[in-house]
C-alpha cells in the first residue's frame, strides 16, 4: 500500500512538473527537492540500525534477523566497526576506511569480513565500515539494516562510530541483555543518543532463552520501568521486546517452527514493520504536507487571478448588439424617403395644409362677399364715419381670421412634433401674422347727370298722376279738380324723385365702399394664404432638419454602440482567453491536488499491519 501511495505522489510530480516549472522557477526548485525525498524514500531505504552495549548480542540478532551468519561473534572478540547490509543483485563487499570525514573504498571478500570487523588490528582500526550487498528478498524492499560497534567498552571509537551513524538511522533498535540489569551508561546512551536523534525505536531483550518465561517478562518490565522513568517517556510510547537470537538461529538450521516461536522473533519482525510502516507514513506524510503547501502557493493564486476576472455579461453584450440593431432600423426609417414614418409625416403635413388652405378660401370668400355686404348695408356704414367704422370692422375680422388660422397651424404642426419618432427635437414656433386693411372717407357724391337722372322718374311719374288724378277727380265732379290734381300730381313726382335721388346716392356710397376694401381684403386673404404656404414650408424644411440631426446623432451613438460592442467582444474574448488559460494551468493542479489530498486521508486513517511485511525467516539463500 506505501508503495503505491509512494508512487501515486511520484505519478502526481512527473504531472505537475510542467506547469510548476512555466509558472515559477523557485516553485520548480522546490519541487525537486521533494521530488527528490520521494525518491530518497523509495531509492534509499528504510535504515533500520541495532545499539547497545558491547557484549549484549547485536550481531547474532542481525544474523538472527537476516536469517544468515553474517556478522562475526564472539565470546571474546567484539565487533569493532559499523556493518551496513543492503540489497544488491549481486554480492558485493565494499570497505570504507581512512578519514571519516573523506573514506575511502575497496573492494573485499566475503572471507574477509572478520579481518577487517573484528578485534583491534590495525586493519580494523582504520576501517570505518563495511557495506555489504546482498540478493535477498527480505532486503530487495529496501530494509537497510546497520550493526553497529557496542558503547560502554574501552574503546571510545566504537561510541563514536555508533554516534555518527544514529542520526541517519530511520529506526532504531536499543539491545539489552536479560542477563545484565540496565546499567546507568545505557540509560545515560538511550536518554542522550538514542531519545535525541531516533527518528523510530524500540527496546530488544535478548537473550531472553537464558531464564524462564515469568523471569523474563520481570526484565522486559523492569526495563520498561527504567527507561520510562529515566528518560522522562511514556510507557505506553515505548515497546519492549524479548527474543532469543540463538533459538532464532536454531530455526534457520532445522525450521522447527516452535523453535521460531519460542524466539518472540515474530514480534520483532511485527515491530519493525510497524516503526517501518510508521517511519514511511511520517516522510510520505511530511513530503504530502510540504507538496500540498506548494500546490497552494501555486494553485491560490491562480484562482485568485481567476475569480478577479471579469467577463462581459453575454446578456449585456446581445443588449448592446439588440439595441444597435434598434438604431439601424430607426436610421434607415428616419432616412429613407420612402419609409412608411417618413410617407406618413409628408401625407399628414399635405392634408394639414390642403384643410387650413380650403378652410381659409371658405373664410375668405364668405368675408368678401357675405361680410363685406352685411357691412355695407348696415346704419353704422351710412354715417359720416363708414369709412373709419368698416375698417374697424374689417381688420377685427382679419385679426380674429389670423388668429383662427395661426391656432390651425400650431395645432396641425404639434400634431406632427409629438410623434415619437422626432423624440420631443421637433419644436416649431408660428410667427403672429398682421393683416390690415386701410380706409378713406367716404364721400358718397354722385354726379349731376345722374342726379337729373334720378329725379327723371318723378317727373315722369308726376306728370302721369297728374293726368289721372285730373281724369279721376273730374269725372267725381269736384269743381277744384283742375287744382287739386297738378298739386297732387306734383306731391307724387317729387316724392318719387327725392327716394330715386337717395337710392343713387346710396348706391354711390356702397359702390365706393365695396372698391375701396374689396381689393384690400382680397390682399388680406392672399397674404394670409401666403403666410399658410410659408408656415408649411418652413415646417417641412424644419422636421427635415430634425430628421437629419436625429440621423447624425443616430450615427454617433452607432459609432459609440460600435465601439462598446467591439470592447465587450474583445474583453469578452480576452477574458474567456485569460480564462481559459488559467483554467489549463489550474485544472490539472485541482485534480492532482485533489489526489493528493486522498492519498493524505487514507494515509492517515489506514494502518493495516499486512500493508508492509518484511520477512527474514523464509529464506534459502546462502551467503558466500
Amino acid at each position: 500500500m506505501m508503495e503505491e501511495q509512494l508512487k501515486q505522489v511520484g505519478d502526481i510530480i512527473t504531472a505537475i512538473r510542467p506547469v510548476i516549472e512555466r509558472l515559477s522557477k523557485d516553485k520548480k526548485e522546490t519541487l525537486t527537492d521533494i521530488a527528490a525525498r520521494i525518491n530518497k524514500i523509495t531509492d534509499n531505504g528504510v535504515k533500520v540500525l541495532v545499539c547497545g552495549e558491547f557484549k549484549r548480542g547485536k550481531s547474532s540478532f542481525v544474523n538472527a534477523l537476516l536469517g544468515r551468519k553474517l556478522c562475526a561473534v564472539d565470546q571474546d572478540i567484539c565487533t569493532s566497526v559499523v556493518s551496513i547490509i543492503r540489497y544488491s543483485k549481486e554480492e558485493t563487499v565494499l570497505r570504507y576506511y581512512g578519514e571519516l570525514s573523506n573514506p575511502k573504498q575497496e573492494h573485499i571478500t566475503f572471507e574477509e569480513l572478520q579481518k577487517y570487523t573484528v578485534g583491534a588490528t590495525d586493519e580494523v582500526q582504520s576501517t570505518i565500515f563495511i557495506e555489504i550487498g546482498l540478493p535477498l528478498e527480505r532486503l530487495k524492499r529496501g530494509v537497510v539494516l546497520i550493526d553497529t560497534p557496542g558503547v560502554g567498552g574501552l574503546d571510545p571509537r566504537h561510541a563514536l562510530l555508533t554516534t555518527y551513524f544514529l542520526p541517519q538511522a530511520d529506526i532504531t533498535l536499543f539491545m539489552t541483555d536479560v542477563n545484565e540489569p540496565l546499567t546507568t551508561t545505557e540509560l545515560d546512551f538511550y536518554k542522550n543518543k538514542v531519545s535525541r536523534y531516533a527518528k523510530h525505536s524500540a527496546v530488544i531483550v535478548n537473550k531472553c532463552d537464558l531464564k524462564e518465561s515469568a523471569s523474563v517478562e520481570e526484565v522486559r518490565l523492569d526495563t520498561l520501568k527504567k527507561i520510562s522513568e529515566y528518560c522522562k517517556i511514556p510507557a505506553g510510547k515505548m515497546n519492549v521486546i524479548t527474543v532469543s537470537s540463538r533459538k532464532k538461529q536454531m530455526f534457520d538450521k532445522s525450521k522447527v517452527e516452535k523453535l521460531y516461536q519460542d524466539s518472540n522473533f515474530n514480534a520483532v519482525e511485527k515491530e519493525i514493520e510497524r516503526l517501518i510502516l510508521e517511519f514511511e507514513k511520517v516522510q510520505l506524510s511530511m513530503v504530502c504536507s510540504d507538496l500540498d503547501d506548494l500546490l497552494g502557493q501555486v494553485v491560490d493564486p491562480l484562482k485568485t487571478q481567476l475569480n478577479h476576472i471579469e467577463v462581459p455579461d453575454p446578456a449585456k453584450i446581445a443588449e448592446v448588439r439588440q439595441r444597435q440593431m434598434e438604431m439601424q432600423e430607426q436610421m434607415k426609417v428616419l432616412n429613407d424617403p420612402t419609409s412608411d414614418f417618413r410617407i406618413m409625416v409628408q401625407k399628414k403635413i399635405a392634408q394639414m395644409r390642403e384643410d387650413v388652405i380650403n378652410n381659409l378660401n371658405e373664410q375668405s370668400i364668405l368675408f368678401s362677399s357675405n361680410g363685406l355686404s352685411s357691412l355695407i348695408q348696415s346704419e353704422e356704414a351710412q354715417g359720416q364715419n363708414a369709412g373709419t367704422w368698416i375698417e374697424k370692422q374689417i381688420n377685427d375680422a382679419l385679426s380674429a381670421m389670423s388668429a383662427e388660422v395661426i391656432l390651425e397651424l400650431r395645432r396641425a404642426f404639434d400634431c406632427i412634433a409629438t410623434m415619437p419618432e422626432f423624440q420631443g427635437m421637433l419644436k416649431y414656433t408660428v410667427k403672429n401674422v398682421d393683416v390690415t386693411v386701410r380706409g378713406k372717407k367716404i364721400v358718397g357724391e354722385v354726379p349731376l347727370h345722374k342726379r337729373l337722372m334720378a329725379c327723371m322718374p318723378g317727373v315722369g311719374l308726376g306728370f302721369i298722376a297728374n293726368s289721372a288724378l285730373g281724369a279721376a277727380l273730374g269725372f267725381l265732379g269736384i269743381a277744384a279738380a283742375p287744382v287739386l290734381a297738378p298739386v297732387a300730381a306734383i306731391a307724387i313726382g317729387l316724392g318719387v324723385a327725392v327716394k330715386s335721388h337717395s337710392d343713387t346716392e346710396r348706391a354711390a356710397k356702397f359702390y365706393e365702399i365695396k372698391e375701396q376694401f374689396q381689393p384690400q381684403i382680397a390682399a388680406a386673404m392672399q397674404q394670409l394664404r401666403t403666410f399658410v404656404e410659408m408656415r408649411f414650408n418652413e415646417f417641412q424644411q424644419e422636421w427635415i432638419k430634425v430628421v437629419s440631426d436625429r440621423v447624425k446623432n443616430y450615427a454617433a451613438d452607432m459609432q459609440e454602440l460600435v465601439n462598446s460592442l467591439n470592447k465587450l467582444n474583445a474583453d469578452h474574448k480576452s477574458a474567456l482567453s485569460a480564462k481559459m488559460g488559467i483554467e489549463r494551468l489550474l485544472n490539472p493542479l485541482d485534480v492532482r491536488r485533489n489526489e493528493l489530498h486522498q492519498i493524505m486521508k487514507n494515509n492517515h486513517i489506514e494502518n493495516n499491519e499486512e500493508d508492509i511485511k518484511v520477512e527474514f525467516h523464509d529464506t534459502n539463500e546462502t551467503i558466500c
